[in-house]
């Protein structure tokens, strides 16, 4: 080809391209254009006012058109404006009284048709709730309802068709159609709604309208709903009881008798007291109590169970009821049509996947086939985001991990702006989400910001440190959150393991063992806060697998389930295997250490305040081996605590470095307060002696006969170590000074407390006894007067500055 051909042809094809370029740019501007064009539907000449006589209906309604075409509130609004209008005029025309009727089939039949999209649903429910006496079946509206997140507009729809909703007229014999007829035409107008109930709810509605509540996370109505309205039988009641008690263990095997039994497989063992913490003799056939339990009430016990099921830890069981609904076709889980929600398994399904290691696959692959429709990955995002990041991280996908959080942000403020703003437990639920989301943010900006080496091992550790002091409040309704927490932690904490050589060095310890060690701090931390919000049963099935994976010579595992067992205890008074665990257990620490002295030579390995700690524990659980009315030394635990309390009261902080100082003071307040507590307790008993005390009177008086030889008696030395808890501060002190007004009252009772009081008081900050001296003031007459009339003259003198007039009057009077 000749050069010049050549040429042309090149400039040709530029100018081709570049005439493409401009024709698209002028279509893109063009539609922007078009976009922004303002559409008169009216104009008049300049100056002149329009004739509002000779406009039509349609001058209005066009505009009003074009303004819901562009905006879903205003159409929405515009619409539910227009049906108001309809009905009312519907409800005036006497002659034409099947207007009203074709109204309400045509809400019936838009629910029919499954909606789904929020704007529209809600302007059916809108619809019905205006229309009081109107029917709509109950198990669409709250599947429309589910679909839409429209749950609060859904659960009020439910009420009302429940109290004044008359049924459709297509169903039933001619006399009750005519019947139904004749109530709908005399009482359900739009304008003369029906004040009193029409009709009595059926078991399909409560159990609609408790579906919708436990969508909205409200399960204290939920249980409500069940124990007054679908339950029969007397095991349900028993299970709820037990849940309300936040007795997962014991739930679970009621539910699972009562499965059991309705199945008609046979009537289970029956719940043994002393095993299962149960009602003593109350089998299977008890629990149903001889009745024929309802539909939903049955499915109310499978659900609970499974519940109890992920609260307990069981993920293979879990699994396989997953398994057993879905038909082990894992497509299910995206399904959803009339009979079949399978979005309600997802959560349950990843979770067990992602917490049992030889399932990890299996849901790599349902997340793959997710992956291919943007609808899949959104239902699953939706309902599991937090354990979808976790498991990328521990696939080391740290990329996709951080695009998944980033995602959940998004998830917690769409469910945080749908939720009632009266509503608690459904935003503890939402909130639960953000910890876990925080933490996998953590690692993933640690990762970002260090290069694997020792270094980031070291702010590996400050990170977990950082963990120990954050767990979820103890006001969360379940254990879900805490256990999201602990399994989330754990997951981190195995994928860090393999950012790092396992046999790097740090600190003479390799980096494997580190972790190990980190990863033992979670589960004792998850345990001791599934304890404080009251799971007990969590928190032992948790420690049971953790003490299975150290030994049962794991020194920090087993002061942890001593802890542990005291809660059991003091939540189960009377209870002879809980004594019995507990005196085992007392006697295996003491093997291990011996807490003859608190010199920390006796127990290698430990500084003065884990010694100290060792013995305020064991203090406590001699406290309840006291109360065993089976045991044969009651007497002697009792001395043994009272003695164990004194020696780690009287630890002395000051002589201890500055860090560990601060823990030994916080531990050494602890041990006084304890028992000052005591003391108070024995006084008490020996005053006004208790039937329902669980250490009877005559050994308190035996322990006050003991006591009052060496320390001056119970009430000098509940002075003297409340003054001291006061005295060294921190979370004990801060409680301790809440019971000034009961120390106030012994410093009178007896000589020994009057000098004690004198002894300590000056040891005291003034600012935790100011809140206190309108009290002291009014004690000045009686026995422990001149006791307080040294702090009564500092305290005001320190406070002359503010309240001077006052001092004046007041020191005339105390000199």
């Amino acid at each position: 080809m000749p050069p010049f051909q050549q040429h042309r042809s090149a400039g040709g094809t530029s100018e081709m391209l570049g005439r493409l370029q401009r024709q698209r740019a002028a279509a893109a501007g063009q539609a922007v254009a078009r976009e922004r064009k303002i559409s008169l539907m009216r104009k008049y000449r300049t100056g002149e006012l329009p004739d509002v006589q000779q406009l039509s209906v349609a001058a209005f309604l066009a505009p009003l058109g074009v303004m819901a075409s562009r905006d879903a509130n205003i159409a929405r609004t515009a619409v539910e404006a227009i049906w108001h209008s309809v009905c009312h005029a519907a409800s005036q025309a006497s002659q034409d009284p099947e207007l009203m009727e074709g109204l309400r089939l045509a809400v019936r039949q838009c629910f029919e048709r499954q909606p789904k999209h929020a704007c529209y649903v809600r302007c059916l429910q809108s619809f019905a709730l205006g229309d009081r006496g109107g029917w709509v079946d109950v198990a669409q509206t709250a599947q429309a309802a589910k679909a839409s997140d429209s749950l609060q507009a859904g659960a009020l729809q439910i009420e009302e068709q429940m109290l004044f909703g008359l049924e459709a007229e297509a169903s039933g014999p001619p006399a009750k159609r005519q019947a139904v007829a004749a109530r709908r035409a005399s009482s359900s107008t739009v304008g003369h709604h029906p004040v009193e109930p029409t009709r009595k709810a059926d078991a399909t509605s409560w159990s609609a309208v408790a579906e919708v509540y436990a969508q909205l996370g409200q399960d204290d109505l939920v249980q409500v709903i069940y124990a007054k309205c679908l339950s029969r039988c007397p095991g349900s009641e028993v299970a709820m009881q037990a849940l309300t008690g936040r007795k997962v263990d014991l739930a679970f095997r009621v539910y699972q008798a009562l499965l059991g039994a309705a199945a008609g497989g046979g009537a289970p063992q029956p719940m043994d007291a002393e095993t299962q913490g149960g009602p003593e003799g109350l089998d299977a056939d008890k629990l149903l109590g001889g009745k024929e339990p309802l539909k939903e009430e049955e499915d109310m016990w499978f659900h609970q169970q499974n519940r109890c099921m992920e609260a307990l830890g069981m993920w293979e069981d879990v699994l396989n009821i997953v398994n057993d609904e879905t038909g082990n076709d894992d497509s299910r889980l995206f399904l959803q049509d009339e009979t079949w929600d399978g979005s309600q398994y997802i959560r349950p399904f990843v979770r067990s996947c992602l917490f049992q290691p030889v399932e990890r696959g299996r849901l790599s692959k349902v997340m793959q086939q997710a992956a291919t429709q943007a609808s899949l990955t959104s239902l699953l995002e939706n309902h599991a985001v937090v354990e979808i990041a976790a498991q990328a991280a521990i696939s080391r996908q740290w990329d996709r991990c951080q695009a998944l959080v980033s995602r959940g942000w998004g998830v917690f403020r769409e469910k945080w702006g749908a939720l009632h703003p009266l509503t608690q437990a459904p935003r503890l639920h939402a909130l639960a989400t953000l910890q876990p989301l925080a933490e996998l943010q953590e690692v993933v900006t640690l990762l970002q910001s260090l290069a694997p080496g020792t270094a980031g091992i070291g702010q590996l550790q400050a990170m977990v440190a950082r963990w120990s002091q954050r767990w979820p409040s103890v006001q969360q309704p379940t254990a879900d959150a805490c256990l999201t927490v602990i399994h989330v932690r754990g997951l981190l904490l195995d994928a860090l393991m393999q950012e790092w050589p396992r046999d790097q060095q740090h600190q003479g310890q390799t980096v494997y063992q580190i972790l190990s060690g980190l990863q033992g701090e979670v589960m004792l931390g998850g345990a001791a806060c599934l304890a404080r919000q009251g799971f007990l049963d969590t928190a032992q099935d948790l420690l049971t697998q953790h003490r299975a994976a150290v030994g049962p010579t794991h020194l920090p595992s087993l002061q942890a389930q001593m802890r542990l067992r005291i809660a059991q205890v003091d939540a189960n008074p009377g209870t002879p295997w809980l004594y019995n665990e507990l005196s085992q257990e007392v006697n295996q620490l003491r093997k291990l250490c011996p807490v003859s002295s608190l010199a920390p030579a006796t127990a290698p390995g430990l500084n003065t305040t884990q010694h100290c700690q060792l013995v305020l524990l064991q203090a406590e659980a001699h406290q309840y081996l006291a109360g065993d009315a089976d045991s044969k030394d009651r007497a002697g635990q009792l001395r043994v605590a009272l003695h164990m309390y004194q020696q780690a009261a009287g630890v002395k902080p000051e002589e201890q470095g500055k860090q560990e100082g601060t823990c030994c003071a916080e531990t050494v307040a602890e041990a006084s307060l304890k028992l000052a507590f005591l003391c108070n307790d024995l006084l008490q008993i020996m005053s006004e002696p208790d039937a329902s005390s669980s250490i009877p009177s005559q050994l308190t008086q035996a322990a006050a006969d003991a006591v009052k030889k060496s320390d001056g008696g119970l009430e000098a030395m509940l002075v003297r170590h409340m003054m001291h808890a006061m005295q060294l501060g921190g979370p004990s002190g801060r409680e301790a000074q809440l019971y000034v007004p009961r120390l106030l009252s012994v410093i009178g009772s007896t000589e020994a407390a009057g000098r004690c009081f004198n002894e300590v008081w000056h040891k005291v900050p003034l600012p935790l006894l100011l809140p206190w001296v309108a009290q002291m003031l009014s004690l000045l007459d009686a026995a422990q007067g001149e006791a307080l009339l040294p702090p009564l003259k500092v305290s005001l003198h320190a406070a002359s500055d503010r309240f001077s007039k006052l001092l004046l009057c007041l020191t005339v009077v105390l000199d």
